[in-house]
């Protein structure tokens, strides 16, 4: 038995229903990228000491610059796998959709506003 904090929970139902959909490999690649390191229940992707990634961080992770990770980050949140803007204490920030990704056994209940399922 392997016991980890760290792990993240994947839905591969809906996980499935994307890749039949026809997500590009890159944007599911950058969504894993920015589930590296997210805040318990709430989703919220993080850099390496807990403070909320941003675009110019994320740019920095992925090696691209702002204006061309900005277009990604963009692609995701039309593609409803990604969330941009404010949460109550944290300000502005990238929240992965918990329907696909999810840190955590349980998310807050602010975050069902946020997302819908998977449709396919």
């Amino acid at each position: 038995t392997i016991n980890s904090k760290e792990y993240v929970y994947v839905d591969t139902q809906n996980l499935s229903k994307l890749l039949i959909g026809g997500i590009k490999q890159v944007d599911l690649a950058l969504m894993f990228s920015l589930s590296n390191n997210l805040l318990i229940n709430y989703n919220i992707c993080l850099d390496s000491y807990g403070e909320p990634l941003n675009t110019t961080s994320i740019a920095k992770l992925i090696n691209n610059t702002e204006q061309s990770a900005k277009r990604k980050l963009n692609r995701l949140i039309e593609l409803g796998l990604l969330y941009y803007g404010k949460l109550n204490r944290f300000g502005k920030v990238y929240i992965i959709n918990t329907y696909i990704v999810r840190k955590g056994k349980k998310v807050r209940v602010e975050l069902s506003e946020l997302f819908d399922d998977i449709e396919q």
